[in-house]
């Protein structure tokens, strides 16, 4: 079942709801604490808003009327406030299409988010409040200190905020756990990096606390990583950004704890496998898979550029879904323009990279890393893994998965290249046993060659000639002849 891309309402319909995903209300005033109704209407009445649309997750339409009608009476008729049905992606993106179609002045999001930056409302998140075991919490916190060295990161499920907010203000654990805080604002963060919309701290390593003084190697060891939440998409996105890491997680549907073991190396392969088959393919097609993230549209224009710089086609796809795509032979990579890769990508035919991977593999500028980049802002001019795609000479490399000949690098045009190319250019004659060789680029001709079927073909000269025969005589479901369990009689 896909959720960015899939346009089939039956798959929506039938969605199964796990029980964990379901708010505890059932009252009213379970309500007005689970959906923060007071909060929410004073940041309603600080903005003025007129019209305001109410988003909700899959799981919380069942109190969609409810807090609907709460709202309204809370507010006195000075501002509108309506539902939306449904969502253009997936229900964690704040739809600010939908929301335009209905003149909106802001939005209020319910449920589990991505957190994607939002570039045309102001957003107002309401988490809600999953049900955690605090004591349970606290034990596995506790059983980890005395497990492992040196700080922990905690990162987290955005519905239990509620508890580790908490936590960090009764600074209920030790110094050596650092929480991750959510990026709720627009602001640049100063005192950490951006993952996932969340600030993630400067983790203190030996190497830096005896560089900077702060303390010795024997200290601080490596951190850990410990993650709140379910198992999911959004794990496995900070298992990937933090291999090197020591990495556990704590389920709060069944309170425990363990240690995720991930090949970290098999993960590095694929990537590596995926940006080799960027490099051999030729139609690379563009995914989006948000309409509102903050930058997307500035993303593709520089995806677009560095595809056809590389002599890519580069044909784009909005909201359209798995079979249509598998339709689509000719898109041999698929380049997703999106927070979140790992819930899609098993269902397409053809690998999933995000724009990161593709600079990786396209822009010759750019070093190999195993840094996991998902927002799409820091790779535009001006963020912290911005590099720009400046014209270098076209080189040729041998494929290493199909042994043919790629070209690789920005090609330059004859002013760029200059002396410098005439030079590198020239026939040089290498030895009387070598004959002469020129390896052309590959054309539309070279690209109808590698098709099984060219469409039809006179083939004039090349069937054997016959004498003419009878052909088959009857109707395509029993011609005369066929060996038939029932013999059927010909009209």
């Amino acid at each position: 079942m896909t959720v960015p891309f899939s346009t089939n309402e039956k798959s929506a319909l039938e969605r199964s709801l796990t029980e964990a995903t379901k708010p505890k209300a059932n009252d009213l005033n379970q309500l007005i604490d689970y959906y923060e109704i007071n909060e929410t209407v004073e940041w309603i009445q600080h903005g003025q808003f007129s019209q305001v649309a109410l988003q909700f997750e899959d799981a919380l339409l069942s109190d969609a009327a409810s807090v609907y009608k709460i709202l309204n009476e809370r507010l006195n008729g000075k501002c509108e406030c309506f539902i939306l049905g449904d969502t253009t992606f997936g229900s964690c993106c704040v739809d600010e299409v939908a929301a335009k179609h209905y003149n909106a002045d802001a939005i209020v999001h319910y449920g589990d988010a991505c957190l994607s930056q939002t570039a045309r409302y102001p957003v107002f998140y309401v988490f809600g409040k999953l049900p955690i075991d605090e004591s349970s919490l606290d034990a596995a916190v506790e059983r980890l200190l005395s497990e492992v060295e040196g700080q922990i990161l905690v990162v987290f499920d955005v519905r239990y905020h509620h508890c580790m907010k908490k936590k960090e203000a009764e600074r209920s654990y030790s110094d050596r756990i650092v929480f991750s805080k959510l990026a709720l604002t627009h602001e640049t963060p100063q005192d950490g990096a951006l993952f996932h919309g969340r600030v993630i701290p400067h983790l203190v390593t030996p190497a830096a606390a005896a560089a900077d003084g702060t303390g010795t190697a024997e200290a601080t060891s490596t951190s850990t990583v410990l993650f709140i939440g379910d198992e999911g998409p959004l794990m496995l996105s900070f298992v990937y950004k933090y291999g090197n890491h020591s990495f556990y997680s704590f389920s709060p549907s069944s309170s425990t704890l363990r240690k995720e073991s991930i090949n970290f190396n098999q993960y590095l392969k694929k990537r590596f496998y995926s940006m080799e088959r960027a490099r051999d393919a030729r139609f690379i097609g563009l995914l989006i898979g948000t309409m509102s993230t903050e930058g997307y549209l500035d993303i593709l224009e520089q995806m677009k550029k560095l595809l056809t710089e590389n002599g890519k086609n580069c044909p784009q796809s909005v909201h359209i879904h798995e079979k249509k795509l598998s339709q689509q032979k000719q898109r041999q990579e698929q380049e997703q323009g999106s927070q979140r890769r790992e819930d899609v990508s098993e269902l397409f035919f053809q690998p999933i990279l995000i724009p990161f991977e593709i600079e990786l593999a396209l822009n010759s500028n750019r070093e190999w890393s195993t840094e996991y980049v998902t927002d799409l802002r820091q790779l535009l001019p001006g963020g912290c893994y911005y590099v720009e795609s400046k014209a270098t000479k076209r080189e040729s490399s041998v494929s290493l998965i199909t042994g043919k000949l790629q070209t690789v690098g920005i090609e330059k045009n004859e002013e760029e290249l200059g002396e410098e190319e005439e030079q590198d250019t020239a026939l040089q004659r290498r030895s009387d046993a070598w004959a002469l060789s020129h390896a052309a680029g590959y054309t539309a001709a070279d690209f109808l060659q590698s098709r099984t079927w060219k469409g039809v073909e006179q083939r004039l000269g090349e069937s054997e000639s016959t004498t003419c025969v009878d052909g088959r005589r009857g109707i395509a479901s029993g011609y005369e002849g066929e060996s038939t369990q029932e013999e059927k009689p010909i009209k």
